[in-house]
């Protein structure tokens, strides 16, 4: 696992390292008493690099590539759905290969 970001929510804390080989992005919640981290859910079903999680005007999103190209044009924006999954909202298209994240904004 690479790319652990940090998100903090509600008074917790959780990790959601880089894991695109297993198809989806996971999230662990970070428990300060016994210094582990336990498995939360599934951010998204999609293999995502470098995802870096952004609550804008009350919206949540996370911004990244996709394992079959993560270093390509293509930085997608994903928005959370109802069921609490984030799914691709958007594209944004660079002239260069510089989507990936490869680190917080």
């Amino acid at each position: 696992l690479s790319f652990p970001a940090i998100m903090r929510k509600d008074g917790k804390i959780y990790i959601y390292p880089e894991n695109y080989k297993s198809g989806k992005l996971y999230l662990y919640e970070y428990d300060l008493n016994t210094n582990q981290c336990k498995l939360a859910g599934v951010l998204c079903d999609v293999p995502l690099t470098d995802a870096v999680y952004r609550n804008i005007d009350g919206i949540d999103y996370i911004f990244s590539t996709r394992g079959e190209n993560p270093n390509g044009k293509n930085l997608g924006v994903y928005s959370r759905g109802e069921d609490g999954k984030f799914t691709l909202s958007n594209t944004i298209l660079f002239q260069e290969n510089i989507a990936r994240m490869a680190g917080d904004f």
